[in-house]
Parts: structure tokens; sequence; C-alpha cells
């Protein structure tokens, strides 16, 4: 019996040591502080996707009703609500259906909607005072279908007073009958874009040669963090994090940031041994998306976990519906890694984060937590502690 138990524990031990990085000492934390509750009703139901602190006004916290054609303004100290914009019922010019929003200014609202529409409301008391758009083209010059990501994680990024910065996807690239040489490599996948004219250029980043190993359907997922005059590029399978300048959208430089769990996508090995796409994506650790803190001047990366409770065919439409724990890493501006926190599953609807003034907050909107309120949404603030030597 003895012998037993002992087996047992070696095996528990080398299970998990094949799940961890070389060991790594954390330098900080991110330590719980309180709950923070945003007041909802019918017209403001839990979005996942579409809310944060205003950039013009930190004081200021929105969310969206896509459907209402709604942006709604709350007092971010006090939860309060200050107001809302209210859009016309027009299907041509309304939010429904859209994929992705993005407030550009404090009178301009982006509305992202396929194929590849962007368009450009300017709003005072509450009315419509114009509206512009600009379509991307389909094609580029390998005939390859671009296809505008914005919804959710992947936020675009203001340059100016007449540009974004937004994510392309190559989502026909691999048809042979179009482009039987192309490669992920070969892709553009960041293009500065004037929302008034449509005229875009591609920025000199493409995805790394790591994907030459990997299914290419499990790695076209590409993560924006912004800071004051740069960003930072990340993708879900690969810990190297790419630097371009915010202005010029030139390469600053590369550095590698790796989780203490291994995300290893190399080769797509499970899918070989039977596994489907989705199966290998839910079983495998992964990184997922990014924010920089002004406040503290550290970035936040999340690494999501195997979703333990994944079933074929299972779909989910936010993290909302996701069970899996994650973690957060924290690195500075330098790419050095200070730490990495666990947090647990069936609690949080991690895509809902933000930071302001006092720290990190991490939405509780998931269906999977007995505690989440229909008619609040409850965030959790963290803030950034450093640990004792």
């Amino acid at each position: 019996m003895k012998w037993f138990v002992l087996l047992q524990t070696i095996f528990f031990i080398t299970a998990c040591e094949e799940n961890q990085q070389e060991s790594f000492a954390n330098r900080y934390t991110l330590e719980f502080s309180k709950t923070i509750s945003y007041p909802l009703d019918s017209a403001t139901a839990h979005s996942p996707l579409d809310l944060g602190l205003v950039s013009w006004d930190s004081s200021m916290f929105y969310l969206t009703n896509r459907d209402l054609g709604r942006v709604h303004f709350y007092d971010a100290k006090t939860q309060e609500k200050i107001g809302y914009w209210h859009f016309t019922s027009d299907p041509k010019n309304n939010l429904t259906g859209s994929i992705g929003l993005f407030l550009f200014a404090e009178d301009s609202l982006l509305v992202f909607k396929r194929p590849l529409v962007i368009s450009l409301f300017s709003n005072s008391k509450s009315d419509i005072l114009n509206r512009t758009f600009v379509e991307l083209p389909m094609y580029d010059e390998r005939n390859s279908l671009r296809s505008a990501s914005v919804a959710g994680v992947v936020r675009p990024i203001r340059v100016g007073d007449s540009n974004i910065i937004i994510k392309l996807t190559p989502v026909i690239l691999f048809h042979s009958e179009l482009n039987p040489n192309a490669t992920l490599v070969d892709f553009p996948i960041l293009s500065k874009v004037n929302i008034f004219t449509g005229e875009f250029e591609d920025l000199p980043i493409t995805f790394p040669t790591s994907t030459k190993f990997v299914h290419q359907d499990l790695v076209t997922i590409v993560y924006l963090a912004e800071a004051e005059d740069y960003f930072v590029v990340g993708f879900v399978h690969d810990p190297v994090l790419y630097k371009l300048d915010k202005l010029s959208g030139d390469l600053l430089g590369s550095f590698t940031v790796p989780s203490q769990y291994t995300v290893d996508f190399t080769a797509s090995k499970g899918i070989a041994d039977g596994l489907s796409l989705g199966e290998f994506r839910e079983k495998n650790y992964r990184y997922f998306q990014m924010l920089f803190d002004p406040y503290r001047r550290v970035f936040y990366r999340q690494v999501l976990h195997p979703n333990h409770d994944y079933e074929i065919g299972t779909r989910y439409y936010s993290t909302m519906d996701r069970p899996e724990g994650f973690s957060i890493m924290i690195f500075d501006e330098d790419f050095n890694k200070l730490g990495e926190v666990d947090f647990p599953s069936k609690t949080y609807g991690y895509q809902a984060w933000y930071v302001g003034p006092e720290g990190l907050y991490i939405s509780k909107s998931n269906y999977n937590n007995p505690d989440m309120r229909e008619d609040f949404m409850d965030f959790d603030l963290f803030e950034l502690k450093a640990l004792e030597d």
C-alpha cells in the first residue's frame, strides 16, 4: 500500500512538472481589493465585448447594447448611470450585426461590420450628426481574402485624428485554388486604415515562423496591447511579443516572455492523434488577450488553462459561457516578467476586463458562477502588489 501511494505521488508530481516551465520567482502579484457593481436593466444587458473606461476621461465607464443601438455611460467611481448615446433604428445605420465597436473620440463611434465596412458615427445630444463609411478591399495582391478582426478582444488602435490600426485575417489564405504556395508567414496581419478615405497600408509584421509548424486554423488569432507611443503584438501559441512604433508602424524589437505553463502547439501533435481542432485548442494552455496599465507601467497577458469540461460540438459564444481557469502574466515595459497569478475556473468573464487608477478590474459575469447577478455587472478589483523577499 505504501508503495502504491508513493508511486501515485511520483506520478502526480511528474504530471504537474510536464505542464510547468522552469521555476520562476514571482516578484509581484494581483491582490483582491473589492467588488464594484454597475446596475443593469433591459437596455444594459451583460456585454462581455464592448466596455471599459473611455479614453478621453478615465472617470467614465461605458458599455454598449448593439441591438438597441446604444452606448451607455457610467461614473466609474460611483457606478451610477450618467446617460447614453442613442443611434438611429435604421438598420443601415445602427449597431445591429456589428462585429466590433470602438469609441474613437469624444463624439465619435466606429462601427465595424462585414464585409469590411467601417462606419463613423458623430454624436451630439443623442442625435446622429453625420455618418460616413469606408470599405476595405476584399482581396490583396496575393488574392487572399482579408477580414477585419476587431470583435471583442482585438480592439483597434487609434493613430492621430484619422487613422486606426486593425488586424486583418487571411480567411481563405490556404485555399489551394487561390494561392497554392502561400503560408501564414507571407501574410501581413496589421494595417493602418484612414477611417475617412479607406486608404490603408500594411505594417511590416507577419505571422512568426513558428506558425509553419502549427495548424493554421489554431494560430490566426492576434492580440494587441496599446501604450502611449507604441503597441505590443502577441500570438495565441507564442511566448514571443513584438513591439511596434504606433506612428510609423516600424518593428522596434521582439521579446520572449513565457508563461509558467507550457504553451505548445508545435506540429499540432494532438490533432495527429485524432483530436479535433476544437479539442486540441480546449485541451491546451494558450495565450489570450493583453492590456497595458498606464498607471503602474506594466502589461497584463492572460493565459487560458485547459478546459476539462469541453465536449465535442460545444460552442462558446463568449467568455461568459466558458468554464476554464486562467492565469495573468505581469511584465514591465522592458519585457521583464514580474509574476504570474492563477484565477479560478467558473468564476470570471475574463474577456471583460479593464484598467483604472486603482488597479485591474475583471468581470464576474460568467454563467457558470452561481454568484452572477442578472441586474448587475460585477467586477473584482485587483491591485498590483510587490511580494516580500
